[in-house]
C-alpha cells in the first residue's frame, strides 16, 4: 500500500486520518505529465501537459502519438538533467487531485519526489 508521505506501510501503520493511504496509481507513467508551472510549484492541468517544459506545453511523447512514460522520455530523462531533477525532487511541490486529503479546502501539496514514487513505484535515482 502506498502511504501519502511517500513510504510503503502495512495496514496497521496507516490508521491515522491525517496520513491516509491512497489508491494505487493508474495514470500515465510520468510524474510530470498533466502538470504545468514553474518556480517550484506545478499545477494540475488534467490532460496533455509537461511540467518540465517551464511553460504551458504538451507532452512530446503524447504529441508523437506515444503513451507518456518517464522511462522512455528522450526529451527530459537523460543524464544531463539529473542534477536539476534531483534538486526539483526535494524542492518542487505538486498538489494532484488524486492525493488531495479528503475534506480539505486547501493543501500545501507534496514534493515532486513523493509524486515520482507514487507514479513510478520507486525513488528518483
Amino acid at each position: 500500500m502506498f502511504h501519502l508521505l511517500g513510504k510503503r506501510v502495512s495496514k496497521d501503520e496507516s490508521s491515522s486520518v491525517q496520513d491516509k493511504p491512497v489508491a494505487p496509481y493508474a495514470g500515465p507513467r510520468c510524474p510530470f505529465y498533466g502538470f504545468v508551472g514553474g518556480g517550484g510549484v506545478f499545477m494540475e492541468n488534467y490532460g496533455n501537459a509537461c511540467a518540465l517544459t517551464g511553460a504551458h506545453s504538451p507532452c512530446c511523447m503524447e504529441m508523437a502519438k506515444a503513451n507518456p512514460d518517464w522511462d522512455k522520455c528522450l526529451t527530459f530523462n537523460h543524464p544531463a538533467n539529473t542534477p536539476i531533477l534531483k534538486e526539483a525532487m526535494e524542492r518542487a511541490v505538486v498538489n494532484p487531485k488524486a492525493l488531495w486529503p479528503a475534506g480539505k479546502t486547501s493543501w500545501e501539496g507534496i514534493k515532486i519526489g513523493v509524486c515520482f514514487l507514487y507514479v513510478m513505484g520507486r525513488d528518483y535515482p
